[in-house]
C-alpha cells in the first residue's frame, strides 16, 4: 500500500510542479483562459499530493536520479519556448540531481518488472504521449491565432 501511495504522491507533485510551469508559460503567450486552467490544475493537483503525502505517516524519501532527469527536460523545454522560469528551474533541479548521483535509487530492467507494473507504465507512456501531441496541436493553435 505504502508503495502505492508514493507513486500517486509523486506523479501529483510532478504533474502539478509542470501543470504551474505551464501554465505560467502560457502567460508568456498571453493566453490567460489557458493559463488560469492549467494552474488550477496545477494547484488542485500539489494539494493532492499534499494530502497523499500526510496520508502515508512517513517522510518520502527523495530520487535524485528522477530529479537530475527532470532538470534536463525542463532545461531544454525553458530553453526552446523561451521560459526563463522554466530553464532556471531545471537548472536548478539538475544541479541538485547532479551533486547528489551517489544516492541515485537503481532502476529496475524492463525483464524485472511485474506484469502489473509493465501494464502501468505503458498505460503511463501512452497517457504522456497522448498529452505530447495535445500540447502540440494547442501549441499550432495558438502559434497561427486559431484559439
Amino acid at each position: 500500500m505504502k508503495k502505492k501511495l508514493d507513486t500517486k504522491f509523486s506523479l501529483a507533485l510532478g504533474l502539478g510542479i509542470l501543470a504551474l510551469v505551464l501554465g505560467v508559460g502560457f502567460l508568456a503567450l498571453k493566453s490567460a483562459w489557458i493559463a488560469v486552467s492549467i494552474i488550477i490544475l496545477g494547484i488542485i493537483l500539489l494539494l493532492l499530493a499534499v494530502f497523499l503525502y500526510k496520508q502515508q505517516g512517513k517522510k518520502h524519501e527523495v530520487d535524485y536520479k528522477t530529479l537530475f532527469n527532470v532538470g534536463l527536460i525542463f532545461f531544454v523545454i525553458g530553453m526552446s519556448t523561451k521560459n526563463p522560469g522554466m530553464w532556471i528551474i531545471g537548472i536548478a533541479f539538475f544541479a541538485i540531481g547532479l551533486a547528489n548521483r551517489k544516492r541515485w535509487k537503481k532502476q529496475k530492467k524492463w525483464s524485472k518488472l511485474s506484469k502489473k507494473e509493465r501494464r502501468f507504465r505503458i498505460i503511463l507512456i501512452i497517457l504522456l504521449g497522448i498529452l505530447v501531441l495535445a500540447g502540440f496541436v494547442v501549441f499550432l493553435l495558438v502559434n497561427y491565432r486559431i484559439i
